[in-house]
């Protein structure tokens, strides 16, 4: 399944809102037949870069207007390459 990494713009959230995100975001996702893979913040928490596999972008434009996560851009990743990769 390809896999995308989705730049976000984030509102400033509480922690609690963060943990609302996450419930809803993971409720979509299974809905969608998505798996979130993994997601880092900023540490200003202003910018989210999300990794998901998804069966297309538009499964992932739909998870934005399901869940009301915001997205700047969706960009279809390729190959992976780490120092186990090396």
């Amino acid at each position: 399944m390809p896999r995308y990494m989705i730049t976000r713009t984030l509102p400033p959230l509480t922690p609690e809102q963060l943990e609302g995100v996450r419930v809803t975001s993971t409720k979509v996702c299974n809905q969608l037949g998505i798996t979130w893979v993994r997601s880092h913040l900023t540490a200003d928490g202003r910018h989210s870069f999300c990794e998901y596999d998804a069966p297309n972008e538009e499964a992932v434009w739909e998870h934005s207007r399901l869940s009301g996560v915001p997205v700047d851009v969706i960009t279809l990743l390729g190959g992976e390459l780490g120092p186990s990769s090396l």
